[in-house]
């Protein structure tokens, strides 16, 4: 019986320690992000007086993605004994498309960041050959069934065009159908063939190395549809 009361009496004592303790005392703000640190530590939902041995790094990651539509990577981190760091680095415009409500902006995953009334965007490239359907801000775009494929292959493109910094010299993507994608590059000096939805990466290296190779005068068709070797017809 003693034993029992003893053990009872430390795991109150723990309790009551871990209670008073371990509290989160301030919340640090940090990262590349449009969002102020208020709006954030709101977002996170962290209720007054939170604890930090009980806090929960997924559901503070998902109520901020969830309440802010450009937020893109979120990190949090606690530094003991009462500190909670959150790392919020938004995402990054790359295409924009019209629609029905105006123009929407689109990251690299397709999802849609913002709606806009007038087309003033610069450094994006306008997107052609698709028409989404009843866009909402945080989603990805929806074309319905039978543009499913179009979206998947916009979903391979972006990503390349984002980390090769192509965005601003790219005049258009024209998507009329996922076997003839069509690229207008260099102020219109050349019209790009991508083919099919494979080795995207690979092929708009393929462009740059073969833009690189012709004269600052030159201009036509560059066709990268096949894969393994970037043909061009001059026009």
């Amino acid at each position: 019986m003693g034993r029992l009361l003893t053990f009872t009496c430390i795991c109150l004592i723990l309790f009551l320690g871990i209670s008073v303790f371990f509290r989160v005392g301030e919340i640090q703000v940090e990262g590349d992000t449009r969002y102020t640190s208020e709006q954030i530590i709101a977002a996170a939902g962290l209720d007054g007086g939170a604890h930090m041995l009980f806090i929960s790094a997924n559901v503070i990651q998902d109520n901020i993605r969830r309440e802010m539509a450009f937020a893109n990577q979120v990190e949090v981190r606690r530094r003991w004994p009462a500190t909670l760091e959150i790392t919020v680095t938004d995402k990054v415009p790359v295409a924009f498309v019209r629609a029905e409500r105006g123009y929407l902006i689109l990251d690299s995953k397709c999802q849609v960041m913002e709606i806009r009334e007038r087309p003033d965007l610069p450094g994006l490239v306008p997107i052609e050959g698709i028409s989404p359907i009843l866009p909402v801000v945080g989603t990805v775009i929806a074309l319905g069934e039978i543009g499913h494929g179009k979206v998947a292959y916009l979903q391979s493109l972006l990503p390349v065009i984002e980390d090769l910094g192509l965005a601003d010299r790219l005049e258009r993507i024209e998507i009329a159908h996922v076997n003839d994608v069509r690229l207008t590059y260099a102020g219109g000096r050349f019209e790009v063939l991508l083919g099919q939805n494979r080795d995207l990466d690979y092929k708009l290296a393929m462009l740059l190395g073969t833009v690189e190779r012709l004269g600052d005068y030159e201009q036509g068709i560059i066709d990268l549809s096949r894969g393994d070797a970037a043909h061009f017809r001059p026009t």
